[in-house]
């Protein structure tokens, strides 16, 4: 028995302004793999970039786990729901093509939570790239399917590492070590 009428039931709206920063998860279907090999993975990050282009979102750090994904991303014009419908929509119908299959990929709704605070900001980071580490995957904290290689090379490209790494320092060599520093304790 479902009342209609109770408000817990009710799918909540999402929070949405420009400039909000969200952790976004989302997870495979049965909380199945939602990537097969590096193809597939390959797959996402160029999705990822194709979509980061379209909606001027901004990417912060990522991780592609086996069957789910984490996400730190700052919207602008465009809300979360619209940038995520766009990538999930357009890998399910690749994955599903590439695999022969139908129905869903991802669970129904992905998860987003609003990141306003600062320490909340770098905790979550390190959360994100030692996802791997916590799930004792190959590569540990070097997992080559995270922005942590972005962030310790110092080299961007599809990751906004200019925010992150100047809350740390103003000088980018000691923000790069004080993030490395962050990052190794899990």
């Amino acid at each position: 028995f479902i009342n209609i009428g109770d408000d817990s039931v009710a799918r909540k709206p999402r929070i949405y302004y420009p400039g909000a920063m969200y952790h976004a998860i989302a997870r495979g279907n049965n909380k199945e793999d939602i990537f097969c090999d590096s193809r597939d993975k390959n797959k996402y990050l160029e999705l990822l970039a194709k979509y980061k282009e379209k909606y001027g979102f901004e990417l912060f750090a990522y991780v592609l786990m086996n069957n789910h994904i984490h996400l730190l991303v700052r919207v602008q014009e465009h809300s979360l729901s619209k940038i995520m419908q766009g990538i999930q929509l357009t890998y399910t119908q690749y994955f599903n093509y590439r695999y022969s299959r139908v129905g869903h990929v991802f669970e129904q709704r992905y998860k987003a939570f609003i990141c306003e605070n600062q320490a909340y900001l770098m905790n979550l980071i390190c959360y994100i790239h030692q996802n791997p580490v916590r799930a004792n995957m190959d590569g540990g904290i070097n997992y080559p399917w995270s922005s942590h290689q972005h962030y310790n090379h110092g080299k961007g490209g599809l990751v906004n590492l200019d925010f992150i790494l100047d809350l740390l320092h103003e000088d980018r060599r000691l923000a790069i070590s004080i993030y490395r520093e962050l990052v190794a304790a899990p």
